[in-house]
C-alpha cells in the first residue's frame, strides 16, 4: 500500500471516467449551489482531459495555462493556443477579444476597447482600420 500526501495529485489513466458535479442543500431543501459538470481524468476541471493536456503541453494542474483569463480548454474549443495569451499577436489577450467579441485568431480583429497605448480620455478605441 502506498500513502500520499494531501498535496499529491494522482492520474490513473486506466480508471473509469466519472463525470460528476457537486450541490450544496440548504436546511429547508432547497439547492443553494450546483458545480459545472467535471470528469475524474480532467484533474484542473479546465475541460481539457489530463491526456489532451499533455499532447498540448498544457499544465493538467493548472486549469489556465497562459494566465489570460481563460481557461485551456475555451481556448482550444476557439481554436486559440492556450499556451500563449494572444494568440493572433495584436496585442489584446485571448481573453478580451472573446468578450468583446473580436476573434483571437484573426490579427486585423480588434475589440472596442481603449487602446492598450493610451492614458488620456479622448483616445478613442482601437477598431477594424
Amino acid at each position: 500500500m502506498t500513502t500520499l500526501g494531501a498535496d499529491v495529485t494522482t492520474y490513473d489513466a486506466a480508471a473509469t471516467v466519472v463525470t460528476y458535479a457537486v450541490t450544496a442543500v440548504k436546511s429547508d431543501g432547497t439547492e443553494s449551489f450546483f458545480s459545472n459538470p467535471a470528469q475524474n481524468n480532467d484533474r484542473d476541471h479546465d475541460g481539457m482531459t489530463d491526456v489532451e493536456a499533455a499532447a498540448d503541453g498544457t499544465n493538467p494542474d493548472n486549469p489556465d495555462s497562459d494566465g489570460d483569463g481563460l481557461n485551456d480548454g475555451e481556448e482550444a474549443s476557439y481554436g486559440a493556443n492556450p499556451l500563449v495569451k494572444d494568440t493572433d499577436g495584436d496585442t489584446f489577450n485571448d481573453y478580451v477579444e472573446i468578450q468583446e467579441g473580436s476573434d483571437p485568431l484573426d490579427p486585423n480583429s480588434f475589440p472596442a476597447v481603449p487602446r492598450p497605448d493610451c492614458s488620456g480620455t479622448n483616445c478613442g478605441t482601437r477598431g477594424r482600420p
